[in-house]
């Protein structure tokens, strides 16, 4: 990276993107990290505005696997048609005709051999998932982390990510 790319990293906070961090640390836990000091305004499709009024292209179009890109139009309609019924379906707690339906639809796209699903509310809760089954179904204690990784911000989660950091 040359001195003039510009980065999350490398842009100077203005006046209001230094308010509302300074006050977020003032009342907010620390064990809540932030990748940047980049503080949200609005986001449509692939582009995102910070409270400055500066617009970035988010190659993620959201955090991790939710990269559906901001607003589209039919989750926003499958969103409207949901809140009808209940803004949360709590499939955790009891049983749901919709993540079943969901669940039989997905695994006709995987290998045969796959024929149970999990269905969870983000990614570190599926490492969560997949580290209790692994130690389950072998019987053994430990696991290998990858240098550097990032499996999510619960405890277990992160007890097997290891972040490799460079001061420049």
């Amino acid at each position: 990276m040359n001195n003039k790319t510009p980065s999350l990293h490398s842009v100077r906070l203005g006046k209001k993107t230094k308010e509302v961090v300074s006050s977020d640390k003032r009342v907010t836990s620390p064990s809540l990290t932030r990748e940047a000091s980049f503080v949200f305004k609005k986001a449509k499709g692939p582009y995102i505005w910070d409270v400055e009024g500066n617009k970035y292209l988010d190659f993620c179009a959201g955090i991790s696997v939710m990269n559906i890109g901001y607003g589209n139009d039919s989750v926003n309609r499958a969103i409207e048609r949901q809140l009808k019924d209940g803004i949360h379906c709590g499939f955790a707690d009891f049983y749901s005709e919709l993540p079943v339906r969901f669940i039989e639809k997905l695994l006709k796209f995987v290998p045969k051999n796959l024929n149970l699903a999990f269905l969870s509310n983000s990614g570190t809760e599926s490492v969560e998932a997949a580290y209790k089954l692994a130690r389950w179904h072998t019987n053994k204690k430990w696991v290998i982390g990858f240098d550097p990784c990032f499996h999510g911000r619960t405890m277990g989660s992160l007890s097997i990510t290891y972040f490799l950091s460079v001061l420049a």
